[in-house]
C-alpha cells in the first residue's frame, strides 16, 4: 500500500515483485510489514516472490515470522 516510486525507492524493488523478501535488501526500520491474522492461522503455505516475479517461494506462517524476526 505504497506508491511504486516510494518502493522503488526505499526497497529497490519495482511493482509487481514486491514482497517481504524485500527487507534483506533494506537494512533501516522504515518499512512497516502487516499481515492479516486469518491468513497467518491457517495451516497452508504461503507464496511469495524472492524479489523476482519469476520465481515462487513456499513457506509457512511461522518461518515468514521468523524471517521477518531476523
Amino acid at each position: 500500500m505504497a506508491k511504486d516510486a516510494d518502493t522503488t525507492a526505499q526497497l529497490g524493488l519495482v511493482p509487481g515483485i514486491i514482497s517481504p523478501f524485500g527487507l534483506a535488501k533494506h537494512p533501516q526500520d522504515v518499512v512497516g510489514v502487516y499481515f492479516d491474522q486469518d491468513m497467518l492461522d491457517e495451516q497452508i503455505p504461503l507464496t511469495f516472490h524472492p524479489n523476482v516475479n519469476t520465481h515462487t517461494i513456499f513457506l509457512s506462517a511461522a518461518d515468514l515470522q521468523k524471517f521477518i524476526e531476523s
